[in-house]
């Protein structure tokens, strides 16, 4: 049984967002257990300082196993080619009693995954879309990291119709039921007061539920 160490993440699939991933999880000085069924996706990888590639099937529960991923801290699912053996993977590492982070090519897929016991779900194409779209209305929200399926954290830009007020008066939390909990002015992170005044080109981290979050992107963006 391989041995990992304790911050060691295991992703399965190295396509480009299975890869994206790794590459973060690398920079933030993580050790990476990425499995691919094929070969040749690894081979860009295996270079990678704490970087350990595995080729083989993660739907067979005795490959997990062989390869210590029930050590693993937890597992990102990134298979985008191959809706059931995603299934399979994901279902196979929450017997393992890991927290998987599964990557979903359709709602159907979503919901089936969420059965399974995923811990989170994510769609990167209807994420990727929603940013293209954003972009062409002008919309001043610049990043959303899903937290849970419940809760997000957006990233909004200050423009000119929301700058030189103070959160206290915009009132975030009483209107929306929102709260900003950083504010990145040039280098500096501001831990926010209410009687912070907001400037233009500031960008503000913005934590709430999802659906409370969708209300204020209008609001945010001064409209």
């Amino acid at each position: 049984m391989a041995r990992h160490e304790a911050n060691t993440f295991l992703i399965v699939g190295a396509g480009r967002f299975g890869k994206g991933a790794a590459r973060e999880l690398l920079a933030g000085g993580q050790e990476v257990l990425l499995v691919d069924k094929r070969e040749q996706p690894l081979e860009e990888m295996q270079d990678f300082p704490n970087c350990i590639v595995r080729v083989g099937d993660a739907s067979d529960m005795e490959f997990l196993e062989e390869i210590g991923a029930q050590e693993a801290k937890a597992a990102i699912v990134a298979i985008g080619d191959n809706e059931l053996a995603s299934l399979h993977v994901t279902s196979n590492l929450k017997d393992m009693g890991l927290y998987v982070v599964a990557k979903a090519t359709s709602r159907a897929h979503g919901t089936i995954l969420e059965r399974l016991r995923a811990d989170h779900v994510v769609y990167p194409e209807y994420e990727a879309g929603r940013h293209q779209g954003r972009l062409l209305m002008g919309s001043s929200l610049l990043e959303k990291i899903d937290l849970s399926n419940t809760y997000s954290m957006d990233e909004y830009q200050i423009r000119r119709p929301l700058a030189d007020k103070t959160l206290a008066e915009l009132n975030l939390t009483q209107r929306f039921g929102v709260q900003i909990v950083a504010i990145l002015r040039g280098e500096a992170l501001i831990l926010p007061r209410a009687d912070e005044v907001l400037r233009i080109g500031d960008k503000v981290l913005v934590l709430g539920e999802s659906t409370a979050l969708e209300k204020i992107e209008r609001f945010m963006s001064g409209e």
